[in-house]
């Protein structure tokens, strides 16, 4: 017996779970907005992009199913309306554990940084409980003990990668840049002790994506450790002035140490290439910003309007919407 010839109420199940097991994919969660005066919120509920089911390209009988259910409560799967790829496409719930938020140079502050219990995070604190892979802009990891400590033993105890996200994984450039307007994946940068260029904020000397990864963890852990001596009690949930510190596994407090993965990467995003297959390039070395420009005063940064901070990103791609970024351009 042919599964066509199957009765639908049979095929439903086997096309659910493979509906299911299709969006398992971990995927990166670009935090929203980049910067519109450094005090709107970031767009919540937090949602992730996915490749379009492989259902979907099987037959029309399956590309109805996938669209039809994804109207379920149940479904895993949703679609929204991309203004850059003219279409609905589609996308799920952020998961914390398996998934990568990624806060940028221009909204890290909004989104992540917590400096006592009662401060409010742009990344819901009951989020950021489970987050497991975070990722930032290399120039946050510049000074690391300004936010990362207070992030993890306030929110993120149980942190255990985070990705040194820079624009190229083929040359150091000392530049911020723009997160990828379309599904994105971040890829390891190979050999970053072999990635070197002259410092843009020091003429003359030369630098390498090591070593800044190597300065940055060198303050954070002269920065926790300090914190931890004279701040944070070795039980867990201890109150204090500030709030709760929580202790989980991204801290030893044996040896006085950050026990997460750290490693330089790149945004990867999608492509179809001439023949139709998938691929994946880098996205950001045509995406560049001076760096120095993202940390501008929020007062004199430009906004979006109360209309567009209002839209539903449930039912709008959001951080697709070029008119903001050539806004930006303009501005900056």
């Amino acid at each position: 017996m042919s599964f066509d010839s199957l009765p639908l109420e049979i095929k439903e199940p086997i096309w659910q779970l493979a509906l299911h097991a299709a969006v398992d994919e971990p995927e990166v969660c670009i935090a929203w907005p980049m910067k519109t005066g450094g005090y709107d919120e970031i767009s919540t509920p937090l949602l992730v992009d996915t490749a379009f089911p492989v259902l979907m390209h099987v037959c029309g009988q399956w590309r109805d199913f996938v669209l039809s259910f994804s109207q379920r409560p149940s479904s895993p799967i949703k679609f929204r309306f991309s203004g850059r790829a003219d279409c609905h496409v589609p996308y799920r719930h952020f998961r914390p554990s398996t998934d990568i938020v990624y806060a940028s140079a221009m909204n890290y502050q909004q989104a992540i940084v917590c400096r006592s219990r009662e401060s409010k995070t742009g990344v819901p604190r009951a989020t950021l409980a489970a987050v497991r892979h975070l990722a930032v802009d290399w120039p946050i990891w510049l000074g690391p003990g300004y936010w990362l400590p207070e992030l993890v033993f306030r929110a993120c105890p149980d942190l255990e990668k985070v990705s040194v996200v820079f624009p190229s994984s083929r040359r150091a450039i000392w530049s911020c840049f723009w997160a990828p307007a379309t599904r994105c994946k971040l890829r390891r940068v190979e050999r970053p002790d072999k990635l070197s260029a002259e410092q843009e904020w020091k003429p003359g000397e030369m630098v390498s994506v090591q070593r800044v990864l190597d300065e940055g963890l060198a303050h954070l852990e002269y920065e926790s450790v300090w914190r931890w001596n004279n701040e944070v009690s070795e039980r867990t949930n201890v109150g204090e002035p500030g709030g709760k510190w929580f202790v989980g596994s991204a801290w030893d407090k044996e040896r006085e140490k950050f026990c997460f993965e750290h490693e330089a990467a790149a945004f990867v995003q999608y492509r179809r290439s001439e023949e139709g297959g998938e691929t994946w390039v880098e996205a950001c070395e045509d995406r560049l910003l001076e760096w120095l420009k993202c940390f501008r005063m929020p007062d004199s940064s430009p906004r979006l309007n109360a209309e567009r901070l209002a839209l539903d990103p449930e039912e709008l791609r959001l951080n697709d919407e070029d008119g903001y970024q050539d806004c930006l351009n303009r501005e900056l």
